[in-house]
């Protein structure tokens, strides 16, 4: 599995398990697993983008 898969997988467990959290109530658990999936998403977003210094 490549760096891609592992990143979304790891996002995919994480929002079951915020969904889960959410259900039980557990706001304030879930939203703290809010800001750790979101800063997965935007590290695996940065990954995705092409290196800016092989354009310079």
């Amino acid at each position: 599995m490549d760096a891609s898969g592992g990143y979304l997988a790891r996002i995919g467990r994480l929002i079951e398990l915020q969904a889960r959290l959410r259900r039980e109530r557990r706001a304030i658990a879930a939203a703290a697993l809010s800001v750790r999936i979101e800063s997965l998403l935007r590290r695996w977003i940065g990954a995705q983008r092409p290196s800016r210094s092989l354009s310079a």
